[in-house]
């Protein structure tokens, strides 16, 4: 598991503002997750898909695994 903590956008701030910060969680995460599916029980996995939401200025990636 890891975690990004993001600014809680304001009332008149958007999400977007953080784009750039964004960017570079999600490239990290994915950087991290693809040798970690190789390892996972024998390998053979693939993402079949995502979620990205924002909790409290965390950053939660789910992912729909298949093999």
């Amino acid at each position: 598991m890891e975690t990004t903590r993001f600014l809680v956008p304001g009332l008149l701030d958007t999400l977007s503002d953080q784009g750039p910060a964004v960017e570079a969680a999600m490239l990290k995460i994915a950087g991290r997750i693809r040798p970690a599916l190789e390892s996972l029980d024998g390998g053979g996995w693939t993402i079949h898909s995502h979620d990205v939401s924002f909790q409290g200025g965390l950053i939660v990636v789910t992912f729909l695994l298949s093999r």
